[in-house]
């Protein structure tokens, strides 16, 4: 399930409309609206809504997506504050590039500089839709200056009608194109649907031992998620022998109309947590997170249950203001995950398969420090112990969805923040993995090796200067590295490191007394051609441009 953050209603009006493009024809035009009802502030609103349209940077390749929010908040009371929260997304993709498989025999991976990145490696007439709506509510009631309580319920569906291309690569250099599901006309095209409830329920009790003070947290949370498909799908076609120089478009084929069979739960589960915590202040400079949760996940439709208790602790010294030690440890049990739809050319033959629940480990220990109050420095080492899954191929058509083994994730990151001057901004991090795969029951020559799409090194930088000549005016620049990954979990496929450069400015003036702020961004300005994982070719040089007014 998708996570919206719905923003909240602003004490001062806030009427903003914004104009722009995302790249290539694809313009789009949003607002947002905030404020309150009444004079005493106690209701308002938050109103967010966008529609999007148009061929992308990609040519043949088109998104049309519309979205609105609302969120409405009362505080009858200083004490009690209530929040409604509604969404509804609506995401449409015609053409979008295909997937790129290369594992067939005697497969290598094509060079991302031999293939044209700003057209669509699929057909203009696939079509994907992702619809979302999501409802909430929550309550935080402070009933006096030790007791809170914090409650929240979530309930979303989401559908998917998917049509995505695979290009399996030959041996001799070409591909042949798999185009799934192509239904008659006025068909139900569904893949899945997805419903997910959640609800939270916490009570905080702040409280003084000596001079020790506590604010302990007691919680209970349920999640329940349920996926269900029609037992079949329309027929698929295959071009064959294509030529890699230049993507290769066809008329859209008569669809298939057919009897889907039964449409049923592919998967089905409940989870259950009951929490405590205690954020213990010891003195100014030693201070403790302990907690832990009991959690329980059900499985309806195997008819399993598996538990868990999962500590979690956190210990902090600062031995000056400016300066935040910390070491953590932290258990998780999660649901497994769902098997998905294809696995590169192969169809998958468990699709929609729920497994079991997952348990991984974390501890990690790190070091903030506070330079002038205007950069804020991070580091942390860290070890990282989950589960893995993975598509296991069968035969040159079918793959299997399975959990076997360990992966650990095990480095170090460094992160800066703020400003190195009144006029210059810097966001930057570097991180340094050290990933393995362990614990391989089925393929045991896999341990050692690393987890598919992990690269070993990350490098992001971005800074801001607002010039002294023009003012108002701000210019930007950042860098991405990401290092060298596998493809795949033998680690015989290679994916090259790649750097992209981004560029942009920043204005802000005033139209007839009304603030306008334009900006203009360069995404990989020297259009790099990379392969992003182990599937799709990385976005092409791209022009995005905004304007927006505020009355």
């Amino acid at each position: 399930m998708t996570n919206f953050i719905s923003k909240r209603s602003t004490i001062e009006p806030l009427n903003e409309i914004t104009l722009g493009s995302t790249g290539g024809k694809n313009w789009y035009i949003g607002g947002d609206f905030s404020g309150k009802f009444d004079d005493e502030n106690k209701f308002g609103y938050r109103l967010n809504a966008i529609k999007q349209d148009g061929e992308t940077q990609i040519k043949n390749q088109n998104i049309d997506k519309k979205f609105i929010s609302l969120a409405l908040d009362w505080q009858p009371t200083d004490q009690l504050t209530l929040q409604l929260d509604a969404m509804y997304r609506d995401f449409n993709i015609d053409g979008k590039s295909a997937d790129w498989d290369f594992s067939g025999k005697n497969v290598q991976r094509i060079s991302a500089k031999s293939l044209r990145n700003d057209m669509s490696w699929s057909q203009d007439w696939t079509n994907s839709e992702y619809k979302t709506e999501r409802y909430g509510a929550h309550l935080n009631w402070q009933a006096n200056d030790q007791l809170t309580l914090r409650m929240n319920y979530l309930e979303s569906q989401s559908d998917r009608a998917t049509q995505l291309g695979v290009n399996r690569v030959n041996a001799d250099g070409t591909y042949n194109q798999t185009i799934p599901r192509i239904y008659a006309n006025g068909m139900n095209r569904r893949t899945s649907q997805q419903f997910d409830k959640r609800t939270s329920t916490y009570l905080d009790y702040q409280f003084n031992t000596a001079s020790i003070v506590h604010k302990l947290t007691f919680g209970y949370q349920t999640a329940n998620t349920t996926q269900k498909r029609f037992k079949k799908d329309a027929k698929e076609i295959i071009y064959e022998n294509l030529n890699t120089s230049s993507p290769n478009y066809f008329p859209k084929p008569e669809g298939e109309m057919l009897d889907r069979g039964d449409y049923k739960s592919s998967a089905d589960t409940k989870t259950e947590s009951w929490l405590v915590g205690d954020d213990v202040t010891f003195n100014d400079q030693w201070s403790a997170l302990i907690g832990g949760a009991y959690v329980k996940i059900k499985n309806k439709l195997k008819e399993t249950e598996q538990s868990a208790f999962t500590p979690n602790l956190s210990l902090i010294y600062k031995p000056q203001d400016n300066i935040t030690t910390y070491v953590t440890y932290i258990e998780s049990l999660e649901n497994g995950g769902i098997a998905p739809d294809t696995s590169g050319s192969h169809v998958v033959i468990n699709a929609g398969q729920q497994f079991n629940p997952i348990k991984s480990k974390q501890i990690e220990l790190g070091l903030k420090y506070d330079f002038n109050d205007q950069l804020a420095l991070n580091t942390a080492i860290f070890k990282i112990d989950k589960a893995l899954e993975y598509s296991q191929n069968i035969d040159d058509t079918h793959a299997i969805y399975v959990p076997n083994g360990r992966q650990i994730h095990q480095g170090i990151e460094f992160t800066a923040t703020g400003k190195l001057t009144d006029r210059v901004s810097v966001v930057g991090g570097y991180t340094y993995l050290d990933p393995k795969i362990k614990q391989q029951k089925n393929k045991p020559e896999l341990e050692g090796k690393h987890p598919p799409i992990v690269a070993k090194e990350m490098f992001k930088v971005y800074a801001e200067y607002n010039l002294p000549q023009i003012e108002n005016l701000s210019i930007n620049a950042g860098v991405t590295y990401t290092g060298k990954s596998f493809a795949d979990k033998e680690n015989t496929d290679v994916l090259p490191a790649y750097t992209l450069f981004n560029i942009g400015a920043r204005y802000q003036t005033q139209l007839k007394d009304v603030p306008v702020t334009l900006r203009a961004n360069l995404n990989n300005a020297f259009n790099k051609h990379y392969w992003a994982n182990d599937i799709n070719l990385g976005e092409p040089r791209t022009l995005l441009f905004s304007s927006s007014f505020k009355f």
